[in-house]
């Protein structure tokens, strides 16, 4: 539960606007993950392979995209998804593109240790590659959804849909992406990918997505 200390006011992850398509994003219920650590007192994820050195101790710095107007989020868009899509190559990670806002689909699956909300080795290294990215094209609000398949109760799919999501936000802010512009959600067994019964295993509605909103600056 410690590496969840983060999350509590990480995740209220208050946003400037509203939430994309009429969704509802509201701040997470309360609990005992614990006061925000500032940043600087953070540790960036490491490999703990042997063979694998640890990753950076501090996020390279990322220059600004710059500002953004209503008549350039097409285009500062299409650049976001080329970097994306170049960073996330062969990671596992579908980058989508409707309309103006980008998606990355990302299986749950691999990404958590076993059925838990604990990040894999693998999952805090798709976020460090993603990172940088977010926040050079900084004109733009994050929403992580996170979903689970039918398997097990409601609630209890509820609950570790909402944990795993507060958890890929608390490492993106560790990993120097601002609080500011992160909203997490977990939607358990409802919205199904694949439509199915209850206590059904299937492994396509066990999934992340983030979905990237331009914000333009008028």
């Amino acid at each position: 539960m410690k590496r969840l200390a983060v999350l509590g006011a990480c995740l209220a992850l208050a946003a400037c606007g509203g939430a994309p398509h009429g969704r509802e994003y509201g701040p997470p219920p309360p609990s005992n993950y614990g006061p925000q650590q500032p940043y600087s007192n953070m540790t960036s994820p490491s490999r703990p392979a042997a063979s694998q050195p640890p990753l950076p101790t501090v996020p390279p710095h990322v220059a600004s995209a710059g500002p953004l107007t209503t008549a350039m989020i097409g285009s500062y868009m299409d650049n976001q998804e080329a970097e994306l899509r170049s960073t996330m190559r062969g990671t596992g990670v579908l980058v989508a593109r409707p309309g103006d806002d980008i998606v990355l689909h990302i299986r749950s699956d691999g990404m958590f240790e076993g059925n838990s909300f604990n990040l894999s080795v693998r999952a805090k290294e798709i976020l460090w590659k993603l990172a940088p990215v977010l926040r050079h094209f900084d004109r733009t609000q994050i929403y992580i959804d996170a979903y689970t398949d039918t398997t097990g109760s409601a609630d209890k799919n509820m609950e570790v849909s909402r944990k795993r999501a507060y958890t890929i936000g608390g490492q993106l802010v560790k990993d120097a992406v601002p609080l500011a512009r992160l909203r997490a959600q977990g939607h358990g067994e409802n919205d199904l990918k694949v439509k199915t019964g209850d206590q059904v295993n299937e492994p396509r509605n066990r999934r992340i997505e983030i979905r990237i909103v331009a914000r333009a600056a008028g």
